[in-house]
């Protein structure tokens, strides 16, 4: 299952943080900047990320960071896995 997040309206592609790769590995995740969707209560650290609509699992967030698949460290985390997520760039009519 892929849950379209341009198309709930959840993402935009100016909600991504950017990290350097290390050691030259593909990353298997993305990493966003915290959004409204999420629902993270006030004072807690980690987490499971889910899709407000359908409560598909999409990723986890941790305050102190996550590592990437590539090796780098995003901190504050909020990690979504692009085998769970389908997104483009491309603008929407």
């Amino acid at each position: 299952m892929w849950v379209l997040l341009i198309s709930l309206g959840l993402w935009d592609k100016d909600d991504l943080v950017f990290h350097s790769h290390a050691n030259n590995q593909f990353c298997t995740s993305f990493f966003t900047k915290p959004m409204e969707w999420m629902h993270i209560p006030l004072g807690l650290i980690s987490g499971k990320l889910f899709c407000p609509k359908c409560h598909y699992r999409l990723g986890s967030f941790h305050m102190a960071g996550i590592q990437c698949s590539c090796g780098s460290w995003v901190s504050p985390g909020y990690q979504l896995h692009q085998k769970k997520v389908r997104w483009t760039l491309a603008k929407l009519q």
